[in-house]
């Protein structure tokens, strides 16, 4: 992550990699998306927060706006795993 420029972190930087690939990461972005896309079927649970468990259902209905947040998710997150790749060189990855 470019750490120049981005959304600025709860610790004073900015681009840290919790602002892209965190679950507040996936609620702001939730939250930002599901403006663009009025007909969502993406409802926020408790706290007005968006859970995991209801997007993933809304991917699987095929739900647009659920299929960007998704989309949007796993490229941060490919970002940085790649990012990490070229510094480190390990072997494999794991994610759990």
């Amino acid at each position: 992550m470019n750490k120049k420029a981005g959304i600025k972190c709860n610790c004073g930087r900015t681009g840290c990699v919790e602002q892209y690939i965190s679950l507040t990461a996936l609620d702001r972005i939730s939250k930002e998306m599901m403006a663009s896309f009025p007909d969502t079927s993406l409802t926020l649970g408790e706290n007005n927060m968006m859970h995991a468990s209801e997007l993933i259902k809304g991917y699987k209905r095929n739900d647009a706006c659920a299929v960007a947040i998704v989309s949007k998710y796993v490229d941060d997150l490919s970002s940085f795993i790649l990012d990490v790749c070229n510094v480190f060189r390990p072997d494999k990855v794991v994610i759990g």
